[in-house]
């Protein structure tokens, strides 16, 4: 008898080690970035009545949104300081970097085409780091030490909820766009070639 109540009380001290020693994660906020993305895309959805100014600004607000989910995930998930200052700056330099390789051969990169090429390189890079933090996050989930709050899913499942929530419905008068706003490669407009490199006739 004694020595079955020492056992169990040495069970008991174990189980209260390994509960103090776990890490709780609430995943909820994971799981609820495929529906976050499907509403910010139902209001950026671009259409075929949209001018300009109001692709502009439907751009940068989705742009406002995956910054915010970005945040979220690197303040709720990441407690290391390993990060450099100025995440958002770097992006962006790089989006307009990538926007200039667009224009070969030319003195200027136009205007209009070359602003929506910077938004939709943003757009691109955001997207991807949200979907490498969820991959690296899923992944962790999956360790002895980790005590799971909310439903969690598998990152194959995660990542068809993403991708699902970019198929945004169009009205019969709008012509379908890409809800991802990827980038179209676009030649640079006449003007913008007047300069000739050097070997040209």
């Amino acid at each position: 008898m004694i020595r079955l109540l020492i056992v169990l009380l040495f069970l008991s001290s174990v189980a209260h080690a390994a509960d103090e020693d776990s890490i709780k994660i609430d995943v909820r906020l994971l799981q609820s970035l495929p529906e976050k993305r499907h509403a910010a895309l139902l209001i950026s959805s671009i259409t075929d009545r949209d001018s300009s100014p109001d692709i502009h600004q439907k751009e940068l607000l989705y742009i406002d949104t995956l910054k915010r989910l970005l945040g979220d995930l690197l303040h709720t998930y990441y407690w290391h300081s390993e990060f450099p200052n100025k995440i958002d700056e770097a992006i962006e330099a790089r989006a307009i970097y990538l926007a200039g390789l667009n224009y070969p051969a030319s003195g200027t990169t136009g205007c209009t085409a070359y602003d929506g090429f910077v938004r939709r390189y943003t757009i691109s890079m955001y997207e991807e780091e949200i979907v490498l933090a969820a991959q690296a996050i899923s992944r962790r989930l999956t360790d002895a030490d980790i005590v799971t709050l909310g439903e969690s899913k598998s990152f194959k499942e995660w990542k068809i909820d993403w991708d699902q929530a970019a198929k945004i419905k169009t009205e019969p008068n709008q012509a379908p766009e890409p809800t991802t706003l990827s980038v179209t490669p676009r030649a640079p407009s006449s003007t913008s070639r007047a300069r000739q490199g050097r070997g040209s006739s």
